[in-house]
């Protein structure tokens, strides 16, 4: 774990036989038997005040917050800045990752596809941005009918932007964060949020993580919001 020897305070969350050493510098996952591991995020500056021209401009940053750690899911924001080409281009998104697949997690994995929908095309930002709305019966049909212009991503990856904030009762309050659509809008960024029903494969991890306090609420209660 020599990786830690210069980062703040870490902490160690437990699933199973797989163990997360993180903060909001870089998270690690890794076996007790194994602890290696892989890196999920790692906070980078490839910036030399002190090299060439050419050095100085082709450099990126990029900065992380962690969100929600949810049984197996890891939740984090990242903000970036990359100079290179005629102009600087940065942004922000949100994504989680599933420790067990050590890939990306998908929002389809905990919830149907009628609750994410309903989620979606009731959204006071996305709603107004849906064509043919009346013909949207599917979560395919809703992200090709969607067209956020410069201003919003609306692609199918949103469902892998997301971060569990808290519990009201029997429901889980989701964040999906979008970053801009294009270039012209670099840097913008938007937060939605609804409601879902507690999903059974993460029931017992959702009243683990509020009491560990590992929800959004706990760890970046208001980060990103306008």
């Amino acid at each position: 774990m020599s990786v830690f020897a210069e980062t703040p305070t870490v902490r160690i969350h437990r699933y199973g036989e797989l163990r997360l050493a993180w903060n909001n510098e870089i998270a690690l996952v890794y076996k007790e038997s194994s602890p290696t591991g892989a890196v999920i995020y790692q906070q980078s500056n490839s910036y030399s005040p002190y090299g060439s021209q050419a050095e100085r401009r082709d450099f990126g940053m990029s900065n992380y917050t962690a969100l929600s750690v949810v049984g197996p899911l890891v939740s984090y924001a990242a903000k970036w800045y990359g100079e290179g080409g005629a102009h600087p281009s940065y942004g922000t998104l949100f994504a989680a990752f599933d420790m067990q697949t050590q890939k990306k997690a998908n929002l389809k994995e905990y919830f149907s596809e009628p609750q994410i929908l309903t989620a979606l095309l009731t959204d006071s930002l996305l709603k107004p941005r849906v064509r043919n709305i009346q013909k949207v019966h599917t979560l395919t049909e809703f992200f090709k009918q969607a067209d956020g212009g410069c201003e919003l991503a609306i692609h199918d990856d949103i469902l892998e932007s997301f971060a569990f904030h808290h519990i009201k009762a029997d429901r889980v309050a989701i964040r999906i964060g979008i970053p801009h659509g294009c270039e012209v809008n670099r840097g913008d960024f938007h937060q939605i949020g609804f409601y879902l029903p507690l999903p059974p494969k993460l029931k017992a991890a959702l009243q683990i993580a509020e009491e560990q306090k590992t929800l959004m609420i706990h760890l970046a209660p208001n980060a990103f919001m306008k």
